[in-house]
Formats: C-alpha cells, sequence, structure tokens
C-alpha cells in the first residue's frame, strides 16, 4: 500500500517547488503506469506492482473530484494543494493479450538484460502512445501544436 501511496506524492506542491503565481508555472500533469513488467528478470519493478501503480492514479483522480483538500488544484477552492491531474497515455498491456486499445507486447519489446526496460521496438511503442495523446489531448494539444511556439 505504501508503494502505491509513495507515486502520489509526486503531484503535491511543495513549497515553491510549482509556484502558483508565476506565469507559465506547471498547474497539470498527465499521469500514466508503467509498461508491463512481466518479463522482468529481476526484483527492481516486476508485476503486479507496475499494474497496481494504476490504482494509485486512480485514487488520486479520484481524490481530487471528491475535493480533498490535500490534493485541491483549484484556487477558488481553497489553498492549491497540488497539480490538476488526469489519465495521462495508457501504456501496461498483459504482455501479447492485447488490451481494449489494441496494445500487446512481445518479450523483444523489453531489453535483453532486465526484462523490464523498454527495447528499440517498446520505446516506439510507448513513444507513439504519448505523442498520440499529447496530439489530442486538449490541455496538452495548445502547446505542441502551437505553430508559433515561444
Amino acid at each position: 500500500m505504501e508503494y502505491l501511496l509513495s507515486n502520489t506524492r509526486t503531484t503535491e506542491r511543495g513549497g515553491s517547488a510549482f509556484p502558483v503565481s508565476i506565469e507559465g508555472a506547471a498547474t497539470s500533469c498527465a499521469l500514466s503506469r508503467g509498461t508491463y513488467a512481466g518479463s522482468a528478470t529481476h526484483p527492481l519493478n516486476p508485476e503486479p506492482y507496475v499494474y497496481e501503480s494504476g490504482f494509485a492514479v486512480k485514487w488520486l483522480i479520484g481524490d481530487q473530484i471528491a475535493g480533498k483538500a490535500e490534493r485541491n488544484y483549484h484556487p477558488a477552492k481553497g489553498p492549491v494543494a497540488a497539480l490538476w491531474c488526469e489519465w495521462g497515455p495508457y501504456v501496461w498491456a498483459h504482455g501479447i493479450k492485447a488490451n481494449r486499445d489494441g496494445l500487446s507486447d512481445m518479450r523483444a519489446d523489453y531489453s535483453e538484460q532486465d526484462g523490464t526496460h523498454p527495447s528499440p521496438s517498446g520505446r516506439i511503442k510507448v513513444a507513439t502512445r504519448l505523442v498520440h495523446f499529447l496530439k489530442t489531448d486538449p490541455r496538452s494539444r495548445v502547446w505542441l501544436m502551437a505553430e508559433n511556439p515561444q
């Protein structure tokens, strides 16, 4: 349980780490769990930890929807304590069993050294999902697709 909850701490505003009053400061984040780790050959971050990390994201977003003060991102609702969080790209699939988006992972999608970190083919799969998310998400596409970025 502590492992899952520790993942939610990265969104908290720690003093001046995410200043609210400065133009352009980070105000939101898109969260995603990691890729499948069922091929892991060492205890770095095997399944089911990667799968279960998705619950930490779910709980964090649920806390914001429920209006919990420690997850408040909206100045009109009290002191800002966290970034606004949303689901990011979904990059987890149960190995060769495709998820509902059609994503599946082959053993070749992971490094031969540890079976956890993506190989070149795995990095392409993750990057493709990330770019698609950034191009289609209403908040990120504004800056990603800007014709005249500043």
